[in-house]
């Protein structure tokens, strides 16, 4: 899951296949700033005394809540924070950082951790040719996703079967490199929605195809060491 299926409108080139990440294709690069407002962590002092549920949010943010945008942009935020894991997954919303680097901890059963990111943004809705792909070795990978509430929150999620590259893109003409972005492949979909929007996007069902996206300014992956 990296978006709530109740999404209608995604950028079509928000997911791709690996099929699609050879050398010399062109691919079209999303969006990659950050689209939500600048927000700060809690501190986990604060963090750990409310829970993300409506009643808690309410009390301590009414103002976000009159709102019409708002309250409907927190309302999706909560359903998706409070939606059932798939199956073999391991999630969490997390408020602090200490929450998120605990829970990477907790999740991948590992205290030696590389956070990783796509190197900046440069590229973002062009057209560009793909160049050196590297397959990333690990062992268990957590990726965290920011959601919209008052404050900064992630949702971060461990599932199996996942690879990571990081994928050099060339301007077409000239083919100077303008980026290395991180792209992300869940090679097990068979248990997802059948309205997720990585399906709609790809034209496939669930367990038919792998569902790869690329890492956005405000996304990040934890790996750890590869198991031996």
């Amino acid at each position: 899951r990296i978006s709530p299926s109740h999404v209608q409108h995604v950028d079509p080139s928000s997911f791709l296949r690996i099929s699609l990440l050879k050398q010399g294709s062109m691919v079209h690069l999303p969006d990659l700033e950050n689209q939500l407002p600048q927000h700060s962590f809690l501190p986990s002092q604060i963090a750990s005394k409310f829970s993300v549920v409506e009643n808690d949010l309410q009390k301590l943010f009414p103002q976000s809540f009159k709102n019409p945008r708002t309250k409907d942009a927190i309302q999706s935020t909560l359903i998706y924070c409070n939606t059932p894991p798939l199956k073999e997954e391991i999630q969490s919303c997390v408020k602090s950082l200490e929450d998120m680097v605990e829970f990477a901890k907790t999740a991948t059963g590992n205290n030696h951790l590389v956070a990783l990111t796509s190197k900046n943004t440069k590229g973002s809705g062009k057209d560009l040719i793909v160049g050196q792909m590297k397959k990333l070795k690990f062992g268990k990978t957590v990726s965290c996703h920011e959601l919209f509430l008052p404050f900064s929150t992630y949702f971060c999620h461990l599932l199996s079967k996942t690879e990571v590259y990081a994928v050099d893109v060339l301007e077409p003409k000239t083919k100077i490199p303008i980026n290395t972005v991180t792209v992300i492949c869940h090679m097990d979909t068979s248990d997802w929605s059948p309205n997720h929007v990585a399906f709609k996007v790809l034209k496939t069902s669930p367990g038919q195809s792998e569902a790869c996206h690329w890492i956005s300014q405000n996304d990040l992956i934890f790996i750890s060491q590869e198991d031996n």
